[in-house]
């Protein structure tokens, strides 16, 4: 995010993703939390020197049993969408930030070659 306001990041966040107000998280480098999703996060920040995060915390869905995909079921998934879902998804990834470093991501820019843009 561009902005130093934590309020009006994530209210960018909840417009650009197109969710509710409840699915947008955020912690401080400050911050005090048993939660280990917010831990592990925190712990990025201070290695970052960064003063907070945010990001759209969405649970997983039917199609993949309510778990956490397979890498070659994302894959599958994004070759077999029709060209205009394609071309949106394909945005999507390739704009999100380039320290958005996931082991999905690199198998995307593997397979798909759809590589950041700034």
């Amino acid at each position: 995010m561009t902005t130093g306001d934590l309020d009006e990041g994530k209210h960018s966040l909840k417009e650009r993703e197109g969710t509710a107000d409840q699915n947008i998280h955020s912690v401080l480098k400050s911050d005090t939390t048993d939660d280990q999703v917010k831990m592990t996060i925190k712990n990025w920040l201070l290695v970052k020197d960064l003063d907070a995060a945010i990001w759209t915390g969405l649970s997983y869905s039917k199609k993949t049993n309510n778990s956490r995909p397979t890498l070659d079921y994302v894959i599958s998934h994004l070759k077999e969408l029709d060209y205009e879902k394609r071309k949106v998804a394909e945005e999507y990834i390739r704009k999100a930030p380039k320290q958005i470093d996931t082991i999905y991501r690199r198998r995307i820019e593997i397979e798909l070659g759809w590589s950041p843009v700034e």
